[in-house]
């Protein structure tokens, strides 16, 4: 029975991000995926932002690892001519009471360690954004855009060129813990079983059904897959920064965002609804007269003749007991084991110094 070093299961942009980091230190990796090709759920159907780090709480792995994800992934894009660009974010208010929300949103930015953000009048606002009718805003400069797709790539391309063995069409089949090593069974087309020291679940969507599944007698965070839904604008994007609409940090509502992409189109989304099952990705015919309201409130010129429905993506959201949204779980749960569950937003984003965070943990771990 062959035998590797390291299993990765999943080979969304974190899986990919953690093969390439574990492969460069030297470590033999398998990097296993049930698709046909890497990224296709959750890593390829988002808004593929580059996040600040502007409204996580402080002491979270997501504000720790979004900081410096961000920093990582500009420069990483940068050197290997991925397209991206730093756009700028810009939260809008059309209310007094919403500059209320926006003085609290720089105020976690602050904490966050963000001191380039500022509140912007009115008319610096219509100079920045001359179609967008809003009282005032707050400007995140360091937020910005990627195309994950070319990202994800690249990655596979230098974990591969490091020594990763890469095997689409190759679901998990079981896991058993035998003499110090993880015995794996392994579907697709030539099942086979394979030995391996360490086994990394990031298998997003399906992390904790793996985990269950591997370990029955423990009790993991529970799953509250999201479909958020998109549309898209028809024409060149009348806007060149991100834009929110005022929120208060830490606060999941529903409201309508507007991103520019690298090609220079707009979409506006993610909305957030319950799925059916975890390939729900059909959209309603309804979606662009309950968005078109939201997205009018700070693009009064769109109509529902400029935008079509263009697609959806689903959430690998976790929520704990007290129902409250929780932290990225990156944690050993048993021998040789590392779980990843509920890797959201802003995974995209914190790719890289995942990757570093789990590499470190591995090379801990012997």
């Amino acid at each position: 029975m062959d035998k590797v070093e390291v299993t990765i299961i999943g080979a969304g942009i974190v899986g990919l991000a953690i093969a390439r980091e574990l492969s460069l230190r030297g470590k033999q990796v398998l990097l296993i995926e049930k698709n046909e090709k890497q990224g296709m759920e959750t890593s390829s159907r988002n808004t593929e932002c580059i996040h600040a780090g502007i409204y996580y709480q402080s002491d979270t792995l997501k504000a720790k690892l979004c900081k410096k994800g961000r920093e990582r992934l500009y420069s990483y894009c940068s050197e290997r001519n991925i397209p991206h660009k730093k756009t700028g974010k810009i939260f809008v208010a059309t209310s007094e009471e919403e500059i209320k929300k926006l003085k609290m949103t720089l105020e976690q930015a602050q904490r966050n360690g963000l001191s380039s953000m500022r509140l912007i009048s009115k008319e610096e606002l219509s100079e920045l954004e001359p179609n967008i009718s809003a009282i005032a805003g707050l400007l995140s400069p360091e937020s910005g855009i990627v195309n994950s797709h070319i990202l994800m790539e690249k990655l596979l391309a230098e974990a591969v060129k490091s020594g990763t063995i890469f095997a689409p069409n190759s679901p998990l089949e079981q896991a058993e813990f035998k003499n110090g090593h993880w015995e794996l069974s392994i579907g697709g087309l030539e099942p086979i079983k394979i030995l391996s020291d360490i086994v990394i679940n990031s298998a997003g969507l399906y992390a904790i059904e793996i985990a269950k599944k591997v370990f029955p007698e423990k009790t993991f965070p529970q799953l509250r897959p999201t479909k958020g839904c998109y549309l898209r604008y028809k024409k060149k994007s009348p806007i060149s920064h991100i834009i929110y609409p005022a929120m208060t940090p830490s606060v999941i509502t529903e409201r309508v965002d507007a991103t520019p992409d690298i090609a220079g189109f707009l979409r506006f989304g993610p909305n957030s609804e319950p799925v059916e099952h975890l390939q729900d990705y059909k959209v309603s015919e309804d979606l662009i007269k309950k968005m078109l309201p939201g997205i009018r409130t700070y693009l009064p010129q769109i109509k529902a003749e400029d935008i079509q429905i263009d697609m959806a993506g689903i959430r690998p959201r976790i929520y704990s007991p007290g129902e409250k949204p929780v932290d990225f779980y990156i944690q050993w749960d048993q021998q040789q084991w590392l779980n990843l569950i509920g890797m959201e937003s802003p995974a995209l984003t914190s790719c890289l110094a995942i990757g570093d965070y789990v590499a470190d943990e591995i090379m801990a771990s012997k």
